[in-house]
Formats: C-alpha cells, structure tokens, sequence
C-alpha cells in the first residue's frame, strides 16, 4: 500500500463483556473486504435492542486498530476506532504519524506567526509612507500660504472643516447643507494642499487630515467667520419651533403626537435658561410648539406670562399671535 494507507488491522474485544454483547460486537465489525456486512439497525432488530444502543455497545468493549506507514516519514503508527464511522472515516485517508502531525502543526503555527508579522510590519510601513506623504502634502499648502487664493466661502468653509476635525462631524455638520456644493469647495482645496483626504480601497473617505499649523493661521485670518454656536450671532428671538403631528393610535400606551423631525443646525437649550413655550393647535390634530429664549428679560422659572412686566407680557403675546415667524 502507499505511504500513509492502512496497511494492516488488528480487532480486540474486552473480556468483560457478556456472550450477546460479544455477539452483537461481531456482528457489527463484520467486514467483507472494507465494506460492513450488517447495518447497527439490523442487529438492532435481530436482538431486540434500539438502534442507537448498537454503536454504544461496540464502541464500550471493542477497539479496531489500523497500522499505516506515514505519509511524510514513512514510520509505522496506529490509529484506534470504536465505530463503523471512525472507521469508513480513516480507511481511505492517507495519515501522518503523532510526531510528524504534531511538527505540521507547530510549523503552520510559525507559518501563522510570519505572516501575521509581516502583515503588521506592512501595515506600519504602510501608515509611514501614508503619514509622510500627508505631511509633505499638507506643508506645501503652509508654504505656498494657499489659504490666501480662498475666497470668503472656500476659506469660511476649510475654517470649519479644519475646526471640526472629525469625518462623520464634517459630514453631517457641513456636507449635509449642500453635499454637492461642499466637494466641489473640497476638491479645490485638496488640490491647493489644504486637506488630505485619505480613502479606503473602494473609493470612500477614511478621513480627513489637515496640517498642525493650518488652524492657528485661519483663526488669525477669519474672513468674519465665527464657527462655533455658542459664538453665533443670536436673533432676539431665535428659537425652536416644530410641527407635532397627531397619532391616530388606538393603543392607550401610544404618545398622542409622534414623528421624526431633522435639524439643519444644533439646537442648544442652555441650562438655567429661561425660556418661553407655547403650543398652538392646527389642523388635522396636529400642534405647532414653540421654545424661545429670554434669559436677557426675565430671571424667574415656568411662570404664567401675566407674572412678568406689563413690557415683556406685551412682547410675548406679540409673538404668540404669529409662531411661525
């Protein structure tokens, strides 16, 4: 036989087993060349036991051992089976022997480790060369001062990008407003070496860099761009105003207006303030809320309107008449 086939077998049963264990185990290992001669649920059936019980009972008092010569080293060594399985399993497989089976193993473990260092080595070989190019790349921008050929929305626009400083926060805080209009900006500053946009192998950004020194200098140069909300410049009455729109649930545990709503900008409500609400009805079910701020006017917490000055009592029903200015 070839190196690595079972060359030879050798069956033993215990002598601990009774005359019909012993019979149902000679049975069930009888062999015509490598084929069994008898199903376990033949012999089930011919001694009145269930079928599973069978394979139990050989596997409990028997072994079958098959000698080979290893494929890789040519020494003799034997496997042991308990069961019909096992045994169709191995009669046909070319084997290596426990040493040589325990070298594959401990090389494909070396092999693993290799290829797990190189690939780590690659990858920072690869964030090297990556984070090289990006610094040459973007000082080039700090030499060639090319903030200064941005107009004031180009130059507003990086201003906020380069402040923000965070991929998903620039999408959805600037791209939002006008995707189409913010690559066109992007492209041109990428290609004035203002960003570096680092994309991942389908073609979709990764990040956005930009260089250390880039952000100092546009705050010392703001072309009248204040980029954070708090610095924003308040309307007197700037506020959150919102259609509710009526739930027609009969479920009693459902909200009676319910929805999804989208916020072009951050909605701060800022803490200790005092603010203004109402609640006009409109059609259909639905109501219009209104949350205005008016901490420059009065100091005191969720009191009826006719509490404050006669002038801010004015000011406030003013507003109620007309909520969706």
């Amino acid at each position: 036989m070839k190196n690595g086939s079972i060359k030879n077998t050798e069956f033993s049963v215990s002598d601990e087993c009774t005359t019909q264990e012993r019979d149902i185990i000679s049975r069930y290992w009888e062999l015509d060349n490598t084929v069994f001669v008898n199903k376990p649920s033949i012999i089930a059936k011919e001694f009145n036991f269930k079928t599973y019980q069978i394979p139990a009972i050989a596997a409990k008092h028997a072994i079958m051992k098959l000698y080979f010569d290893c494929k890789s080293c040519h020494n003799e060594d034997v496997i042991e089976v308990k069961s019909q399985v096992a045994y169709l399993r191995n009669i046909k497989k070319k084997h290596n022997c426990k040493s040589c089976e325990e070298e594959i193993k401990v090389n494909e473990r070396i092999r693993r480790e290799r290829i797990q260092k190189l690939r780590y080595e690659t990858e920072l070989k690869h964030k090297e060369l990556l984070t090289e190019e990006i610094n040459k790349t973007l000082e080039k921008g700090i030499i060639n001062e090319s903030w200064k050929l941005l107009d004031n929305e180009q130059f507003n626009f990086l201003l906020k990008i380069c402040m923000i400083n965070n991929r998903n926060k620039i999408f959805s805080q600037v791209f939002n407003d006008d995707f189409n209009r913010g690559w066109q900006i992007t492209n041109s500053l990428e290609k004035l070496n203002l960003v570096y946009i680092e994309r991942k192998r389908d073609k979709s950004v990764k990040d956005f860099h930009f260089s250390e020194e880039l952000l100092p200098i546009l705050q010392n140069n703001h072309l009248n761009y204040e980029p954070t909300v708090e610095n924003e410049k308040r309307f007197e009455w700037d506020r959150l105003s919102m259609r509710l729109k009526k739930n027609y649930s009969t479920n009693e545990f459902d909200p009676l207006y319910s929805g999804i709503a989208t916020f072009k900008e951050d909605v701060v409500l800022k803490a200790y303030t005092k603010h203004v609400y109402s609640v006009w009805p409109k059609e259909n079910g639905n109501i219009w809320i209104s949350i205005t701020p008016i901490e420059d006017i009065v100091t005191v917490t969720n009191e009826p309107i006719e509490n404050e000055p006669r002038h801010i009592q004015e000011i406030i029903k003013s507003m109620f008449k007309n909520p969706l200015n």
